[in-house]
């Protein structure tokens, strides 16, 4: 799971512009969904955008379609591993 997940952000700075990459968070993958928390509503729009047109499909062919569909969230995004706004760690099941 690690590896898949490492992949996922590997190609999620690939496929989307800079801008909107270096504001954005994955903070899980499970079940084929990757959560992404974005740090502003027109952030969480503009991702929408951009993989409505084209770059879901590109993420599932960069992860090996590990990515069925990704759902993005407003909010303040704490990397895999680092601890929490609560103080616990949150850490993608592997």
């Amino acid at each position: 799971m690690q590896r898949r997940f490492g992949r996922l952000i590997d190609a999620w700075e690939a496929v989307l512009p800079g801008e909107l990459a270096g504001r954005t968070a994955i903070t899980a993958l499970r079940g084929g969904v990757a959560h992404v928390v974005a740090d502003s509503s027109p952030v969480a729009y503009e991702v929408n955008r951009v993989l409505r047109e084209g770059a879901l499909a590109a993420l599932r062919a960069q992860t090996g379609a590990a990515v069925a569909r990704v759902k993005v969230t407003v909010g303040r995004a704490s990397p895999p591993g680092a601890p929490s706004a609560a103080g616990r760690r949150h850490v993608p099941p592997s």
